[in-house]
């Protein structure tokens, strides 16, 4: 079995059954793809930015914001194993830290900025896996490229962004941001191949560059303070 769509996670496999999904590889070899690889440069970049914006605003942050950061990182390198070997076990090395680094800011925003109860929060981040999950595994590859499974992300933007207007004007701006950057780069995964003949290059190394500024933009997000009339949760 296999893992289709760039998410969906399933066992028994050939780990190093080659992956090519992407407009800039032509065959198999390692390195095949090194604009899509160092592409990913963009991830470390942001990272230290976020770090930076932690360091000077971050005193009352929540506590796992640092946690968010390091992921940052992993996905990154994640990212730059997977569009450098590109076969089953560095796709795995991609897909899990975007998962993680999801689970992790669901968490943030729903239970440390939106105060919501634990078991709520446990019960929304379920089925936001399931869902993204369950479309990256069973809607074919040809349908946005794969990009079916980054749906459930685009939509849960968009909610914490409207849930936030309530708690952290400044934050849900921020989310709004993140989130029209998210769809964008969406727009640029979906083209990838379907642009290969008049771009060899293809529009997979604009989804990192723009994912890197989505993403540092979901950190800064969690370092806003809440409005005026906002208790502290």
């Amino acid at each position: 079995m296999k893992i289709r769509g760039g998410q969906g996670i399933v066992a028994r496999m050939d780990w190093n059954q080659p992956v090519d999904i992407y407009c800039e590889r032509l065959d198999a070899s390692f390195w095949a793809e090194p604009i899509n690889a160092l592409s990913n440069l963009a991830f470390l970049v942001a990272a230290v930015f976020a770090y930076m914006r932690y360091r000077k605003l971050g005193q009352h942050a929540p506590k796992e914001v640092p946690f968010l950061i390091v992921m940052l990182c992993v996905v990154g390198i994640g990212s730059f194993l997977f569009h450098s070997f590109a076969n089953q076990w560095s796709l795995l090395a991609d897909v899990l830290p975007i998962l993680f680094f999801q689970i992790l800011a669901l968490w943030i925003f729903l239970r440390r900025l939106l105060n919501y109860s634990t078991a709520l929060c446990l019960g929304l981040i379920v089925l936001f896996v399931i869902v993204s999950q369950a479309l990256s595994t069973y809607v074919p590859q040809a349908f946005l490229n794969g990009s079916a499974g980054y749906l459930p992300s685009l939509a849960a933007q968009c909610l914490i962004a409207w849930g936030l207007m309530s708690v952290s004007k400044k934050a849900a701006r921020r989310m709004w941001l993140a989130g029209g950057i998210f769809a964008s780069s969406l727009v640029l995964r979906s083209l990838d191949m379907a642009v290969c003949e008049n771009l060899p290059l293809g529009t997979h190394f604009l989804w990192h560059c723009l994912n890197a500024v989505m993403l540092y933009k979901v950190i800064s997000a969690t370092l806003c303070p809440r409005n005026t009339n906002q208790a502290p949760a």
